[in-house]
């Protein structure tokens, strides 16, 4: 159990490290309070807390603004707070199957805001479902900034193009994930006290 935390642990201080030396080459321009941080390398746009990494040469100038809008949605609403939590509830509870696949989810319901944001006041969506795509092809590694894969477009997809839920599946929505949470924690306990339980008793 420690060598998975431990092991996490450095690949997760890899990937902040990574984002930092990022940040240290990258140029910084300022869009009113955002900093957009221009970086040399080819990659796909992503943000982490109130930065936003982009590759301008990469981009087209019809869906700049598009993407942009995405990824401010998620600086200007945290995102990056949800991504690092559940991060750490992973190292933590890495061998719980059900932890990653909440990992997941909560990636997922991110971009759905993230998207949601992005297409008000827009008739079609095809457009900017286009732009998400060709964003994804560029670059289709996944890791812990990355919000633009292949594997998640297909779903997000299909969402911006679901009916909106109304009020009372919302609620419904609402109510099964504290539920949820309580289960996990529950399983959690559970199997933590079993191995507590296995474990031969020191001798003196």
């Amino acid at each position: 159990y420690a060598a998975g935390i431990i092991l996490l642990s450095i690949r997760f201080l890899i990937q902040i490290i990574s984002i930092l030396r990022m940040r240290q080459k990258g140029e910084t321009i300022y869009l009113g309070n955002q900093k957009i941080i221009n970086i040399p390398q080819p990659i796909a746009p992503f943000s982490f807390f109130q930065w936003i990494f982009i590759h301008a040469p990469q981009l087209k100038q019809e869906n700049y603004q598009d993407i942009l809008t995405h990824e401010q949605t998620h600086a200007n609403q945290h995102h990056s707070i949800d991504v690092v939590l559940s991060e750490i509830v992973c190292i933590v509870c890495w061998f719980n199957p059900f932890v990653w696949l909440l990992k997941n989810e909560i990636r997922l319901n991110l971009e759905y805001l993230a998207d949601k944001k992005a297409t008000e006041g827009m008739n079609n969506h095809k457009q900017y479902q286009y732009h998400l795509l060709e964003v994804a092809l560029a670059n289709q590694t996944t890791n812990l900034y990355n919000y633009f894969n292949v594997l998640q477009l297909k779903k997000r997809i299909i969402m911006m193009n679901k009916k909106r839920t109304r009020m009372t599946g919302r609620i419904k929505y609402a109510l099964f994930a504290p539920l949820a949470i309580a289960l996990l924690l529950a399983s959690n306990i559970s199997c933590t006290s079993s191995d507590a339980d296995s474990m031969p008793a020191s001798t003196p």
